[in-house]
């Protein structure tokens, strides 16, 4: 369905995206029969896909953490950047492995 979704949108002749070019006064692109411009367009199809999903496993994964390492790294005199790294970091890491399966699939 995405697939179709943005074959739709980046369409040479008809695609919503040239329109919008078109209406700024910019020249129709073809957006995936350009080598220039194909791997920078499937990047960002590709981040559009896929950020969601990825930013909710993370916020999940956040909330299930204990807090108490943080606090006992903040009463350590441990600065934002120091608990993030030594502290949330490694204890995301299970987390961060399933999003990276997830995104290599």
């Amino acid at each position: 369905a995405i697939g179709i979704l943005w074959l739709l949108i980046l369409d040479p002749t008809n695609g919503i995206a040239n329109h919008l070019l078109e209406a700024v006064g910019l020249p129709r692109q073809e957006f995936l029969g350009s080598v220039a411009q194909s791997l920078p367009t499937l990047m960002l199809i590709d981040v559009w896909q896929w950020t969601p999903m990825m930013t909710l496993l993370l916020l999940a994964g956040l909330t299930t953490l204990p807090e108490e390492p943080e606090e006992a790294a903040l009463m350590d005199g441990a600065n934002a950047w120091q608990r993030f790294r030594h502290v949330i970091l490694p204890m995301l890491g299970p987390t961060l492995a399933t999003a990276l399966v997830l995104r290599a699939v």
